[in-house]
């Protein structure tokens, strides 16, 4: 059996700030990234070298997107053909390396869905409790991602577990270390620092899928150059439970948010 890390973060997509009616309904989003095992090791030298060469230019070991987009902090002297550069290294890194993406989401739409609500509700009555897991949509969809994962995982290399899974230590707020147990076995499930490389990966996967909705928020001649380059390299992204998409943007017709993004994550559920 093949045994894959996970590594999970959530995109703090602040919803309140965002007048589209469907991204106003969103609870909680989490990203995770899924990577043999044994392609862990050759992952922590691609990202010391992309940190090292990071720590040269900027001062900073960690590729902290939110910043580096926003041109904040270390990355405050960026230029947006460098940030389209790392954007671009990280995912062709994260194709070569054979990872999965999975995204999980509550939201508005959750809630019509009576499958996705029955699960929902069996996690919130009966695991979050036994995890010892506070109450709320933060830990439901913690544990939905995982199972998901496991669920893409098995769906897309056949014999193989999720053995552990890190979240950003930034959540701990969900609760303390715990395991689950999953198809094949139990997964040790712990919270690390985000300087972690597999969870750089995840941070990343996070940012790009909030980025992406708040580009397509914007009426099409709103979207900048770089923005439509963006969209050009998150179509390339190996997500595990979205249809892979290229994002055609016409001035003509608003970008289609919901059957590129949400219509299709719950497909094969």
């Amino acid at each position: 059996m093949l045994e894959y890390i996970l590594a999970v973060d959530d995109t703090a997509f602040a919803t309140n700030e965002k007048h589209y009616q469907t991204l106003k309904s969103e609870e909680s989003c989490f990203v995770s990234v899924a990577v043999r095992k044994d392609v862990c090791a050759v992952l922590k030298l691609y990202m010391k070298d992309k940190t090292d060469k990071l720590f040269e230019k900027f001062g900073t070991r960690e590729f902290h997107f939110t910043d580096i987009y926003n041109r904040r902090g270390y990355f405050k002297d960026i230029k947006i053909e460098e940030t389209l550069d790392i954007v671009r290294s990280f995912a062709n890194d994260m194709n070569d390396a054979g990872m999965i993406i999975t995204v999980s989401t509550i939201n508005g739409r959750s809630y019509k869905d009576d499958k996705q609500v029955a699960i929902m509700q069996a996690i919130e009555k009966y695991i979050v409790p036994n995890l010892g897991l506070p109450e709320g949509k933060e830990s439901v969809n913690l544990v939905l991602n995982i199972i998901r994962s496991q669920q893409m995982v098995e769906k897309n290399f056949g014999d193989a577990k999720i053995s552990e899974a890190f979240c950003d230590e930034g959540l701990k707020k969900a609760g303390k270390d715990f395991t689950l147990n999953l198809t094949g076995g139990d997964t040790k499930v712990t919270f690390k620092s985000s300087a972690d490389a597999l969870l750089q990966f995840a941070d990343f996967s996070a940012w790009f899928v909030t980025r992406v909705k708040h580009i397509a928020d914007k009426h099409p001649k709103d979207v900048k150059p770089w923005e439509k380059e963006l969209l050009q390299i998150y179509s390339t992204l190996p997500f595990a439970n979205l249809k892979p998409a290229v994002y055609y943007i016409d001035d003509d017709q608003p970008f289609d948010y919901d059957k590129e993004i949400e219509d299709l994550e719950n497909e094969d559920n």
